[in-house]
């Protein structure tokens, strides 16, 4: 009945050296990074969705979110950013949010 402790609720954005699949864009060198102070390093994830310590943000046209932004510090997650600045970020349930802090697929 009780609630487990978590070891840790931070995780590291999916495409950052993560696992590679057709939902995003993973890179593996800063140099292929063109912006990033709009591309989130770490973010408080949900307890319900912790799991592995990647966090993966599906790209368009994808409105799945396989992992969720944390509740526990209001309407915002904090978040950190590849530039080192950090904010708090209003993602609610909307995939289209979260989408714009992440690597976009080069066409």
């Amino acid at each position: 009945g009780e609630t487990p402790l978590r070891t840790r609720s931070y995780a590291l954005n999916g495409c950052l050296r993560g696992y590679t699949n057709e939902w995003y864009r993973m890179v593996s060198s800063m140099s292929e990074i063109t912006a990033p102070a709009s591309v989130l390093s770490f973010i408080d994830e949900h307890e319900i969705s912790i799991d592995d310590g990647h966090f993966m943000i599906h790209l368009p046209p994808s409105a799945m979110l396989p992992n969720l932004p944390s509740l526990r510090h209001g309407a915002s997650t904090p978040v950190s950013f590849l530039d080192g600045h950090c904010e708090p970020i209003a993602f609610g349930d909307d995939a289209q949010v979260l989408q714009q802090y992440t690597i976009q697929r080069e066409e």
